[in-house]
Order: structure tokens, then sequence, then C-alpha cells
């Protein structure tokens, strides 16, 4: 395995496989695809009360204000930020709140960063975003696989 300048593993000896990997507390979430793609997973827990300001646009500030859980919804639009840069390979190179995302009501992401598409997945104890190319194909399913099942 190796890094691109901005920290992405890939396989020096495949370059026809693309993965990305994240972790967070007890939990891991691995994509793997033959299309660049970047993976981020966080537990839903409190955070510091300045980092809505630090990574969030103006727009997604205001929406933390409209939800009944704004400590999730800060989570989730980190979580697709992350995704964002893990897919770009730039890593926190690229300003996060440049990446603009508006979550509805039923889940769907819709973003600025249109040469994308995004796939957001909330657990009662996690968010888990996926970041692939516009014009990919997404998974049919994501398979959750407890560590008492290895």
């Amino acid at each position: 395995m190796a890094r691109l300048p901005g920290g992405k593993p890939f396989f020096k000896s495949r370059p026809d496989i693309a993965f990305n990997i994240s972790h967070s507390g007890g939990f891991a979430l691995c994509g793997v695809g033959t299309s660049p793609l970047g993976v981020d997973i966080e537990l839903v827990r409190p955070r510091r009360a300045g980092l809505p300001r630090r990574i969030l646009a103006a727009e997604e500030q205001a929406q933390l204000a409209e939800v009944q859980n704004p400590a999730r919804r800060l989570i989730a639009f980190w979580t697709l930020k992350e995704s964002f840069v893990k897919y770009t390979g730039e890593g926190l190179r690229v300003p996060l709140r440049e990446s603009v995302f508006q979550i509805a009501a039923s889940g769907a992401v819709s973003s600025n960063r249109t040469s994308c598409q995004f796939s957001l997945v909330e657990g009662e104890a996690f968010c888990a975003a996926l970041c692939l190319g516009a014009e990919e194909e997404a998974p049919e399913m994501l398979r959750n696989i407890s560590i008492d099942q290895l």
C-alpha cells in the first residue's frame, strides 16, 4: 500500500482497485470500487462549540438552527465533507467550508460539488458518508458486519 501526497491510500500493484477507509470509536467503514471514492464514519457525540463556525458554510449553520438534533446534523455535515476531501485525495488542504451540503428531511443529500454524488447513512450512534463521481453507479447495498461475525 502507498499514499498520495494528500494521504489517500492506494495499492501500487493494483491501480484498478480504489478503496478508502475510516474508523471512529468501535465503528469502521471501508469502501471498495473501480473508481475513486471517499468514505467517512463518525460517532455521534458532542463537539466543541466553535466547530460549526470553523467547518460549516453559512447556509449549513442556518440548517443547524432548524433541526431537532443539531449535534447529529453537525456530524452528518462533517462526514459528508470528509468523504469529499478523501475522494479528491487532497485531504484537509481543501477548506471544509467550501463544500456546502443540504440534507432533506428524507435524508437525500445535495451539494455544490456537482461533479460528485453523496450518500449519507445515519445509525443510532454514528453517521457515515460516501462520495463518488457523479457518473458512477451508487452501491445497491451497504453491508453491516459485526466483529462477532468475523
